[in-house]
């Protein structure tokens, strides 16, 4: 899934350097998922200490292919941008905010008015 990720990634770019460098980070992690397999298989045909070790060792290019994925997707070239609202958004907006701010106000004051009510039952 990493692989199809990497690719449709690549695809939606329109950086070409950032469309290579997805489709090699694809093919790292194929690649050293492949080689991971093997070891595994070698494993799980004969439990020794040295498959055990070829194992880690195998799983280690994969977590570093999988770092520099994850490093490169990370990258403030791939951050999300802020949204924009138009000036005829905020326009629309405006009454909105307007009217919870009255309401903020209004309960304001009801509160203010209850609590000195509760101070001075006798106003």
């Amino acid at each position: 899934k990493l692989c199809n990720a990497c690719k449709a990634a690549s695809q939606k770019c329109d950086n070409p350097v950032a469309k290579r460098h997805f489709v090699q980070c694809a093919k790292d992690v194929a690649n050293s998922t492949a080689q991971l397999v093997k070891s595994i298989k070698a494993l799980a045909t004969k439990l020794t200490p040295e498959n055990r070790e070829a194992c880690r060792e195998a799983a280690q290019p994969l977590l570093v292919s999988v770092e520099h994925l994850r490093d490169f997707a990370l990258s403030p070239e791939f951050a999300p941008v802020p949204a924009k609202i138009s000036p005829q958004g905020k326009a629309g907006q405006q009454c909105v905010i307007d009217a919870g701010n009255k309401l903020t106000g209004t309960s304001t004051k009801l509160l203010q008015f209850s609590r000195s009510l509760a101070l001075n039952p006798n106003d």
